[in-house]
């Protein structure tokens, strides 16, 4: 990463706030990264700590959670590689909409359309901004709060998939900009050999408190599958955004596969000690039916547990 950019991932994180994405809603991970800019601490340092790495110039990605992943953009290079992702998930709304055409996914590809042109204007004001080298340094009675949640899963109560998404942008007058916020939800399941959709979006709208959310849920049987998608963007002179997105393509709980274990086990040496070890089989992904597992008993110089 060139000085100059690192230079505005550093005042981008200043002004986009010193707490990176919180989401302490009942039912939500909490998402709270804190970026210590008083003690001195290479707040680089923190990020990567916190699972966050830099795939190119203006972009940080990270992944928290299986099928999950964050983005952290700024300037021209980052909008550049948000509006890619944007026109491919087009291509997939695209594909839908010819393979079953409905309003909703028309709808969908409008929001999206919407949300295309919104980032081809930030990138043309990051652009501006990299020129001009222009910045507006934070105002100390100036707060941004913001939040962002993507969901996507198989239903628990009968065979299905479902999606929600989320973004919240919130600053106070004396910030002078504004936010945009953006959330899409897609499901899509079998019903009698026939594939049947939900797809939702919201926005993108902005403003300086704004807030956007999507819900789509389908039942049915394989294949499934379901995907969600929120961003929050700061609309100031150096213009950055948060983005998360969650797929899924499962219909239902998968069943683990049932193994019986003993436990401890236990090795003897030919000198007649004996060295056991726990067995916990959670740990290796399978359902175990033998649940009691005594403390290792070790009289053999063999490996720790």
């Amino acid at each position: 990463m060139t000085k100059r950019l690192l230079a505005g991932l550093l005042f981008c994180l200043a002004l986009f706030g010193a707490v990176l994405p919180a989401l302490a809603q009942a039912g939500r991970v909490d998402r709270i990264d804190r970026v210590d800019w008083d003690n001195g601490a290479d707040p680089l340092v923190k990020l990567e700590k916190a699972g966050w790495k830099i795939v190119q110039d203006g972009v940080l990605r990270r992944q928290t959670k299986p099928n999950e992943t964050e983005t952290f953009v700024f300037g021209v290079e980052g909008f550049t590689w948000k509006l890619r992702e944007l026109k491919r998930q087009m291509a997939i709304l695209q594909g839908e909409l010819r393979s079953h055409p409905t309003p909703e996914i028309r709808r969908a590809i409008a929001s999206h359309r919407q949300a295309i042109a919104s980032t081809l204007e930030t990138i043309e004001r990051a652009r501006t901004a990299e020129a001009s080298g222009e910045t507006i340094a934070p105002k100390t009675d100036c707060t941004v709060s913001f939040s962002y949640n993507a969901t996507a899963s198989y239903k628990t109560d009968r065979e299905g998939t479902w999606a929600d998404a989320s973004a919240d942008f919130n600053s106070t007058p004396s910030c002078s900009f504004s936010g945009e916020v953006y959330a899409y939800a897609f499901a899509k399941t079998t019903v009698g050999g026939a594939p049947t959709t939900a797809t939702v979006t919201d926005g993108p709208r902005s403003g300086a408190n704004v807030n956007a959310a999507a819900d789509a849920n389908r039942n049915g049987g394989e294949p499934c599958e379901s995907y969600a998608f929120a961003s929050v963007t700061s609309n100031n002179l150096n213009p950055s955004s948060y983005s998360v997105s969650q797929s899924n393509e499962l219909c239902s709980e998968p069943e683990l596969e049932i193994v019986t274990r003993n436990c401890p086990v236990c090795t003897t040496y030919a000198d007649g000690s004996e060295c056991c070890e726990d067995c916990d089989c959670r740990t290796m992904g399978v359902q175990c039916t033998e649940t009691y597992c005594p403390a290792p008993n070790c009289t053999h110089n063999c490996p720790a547990n």
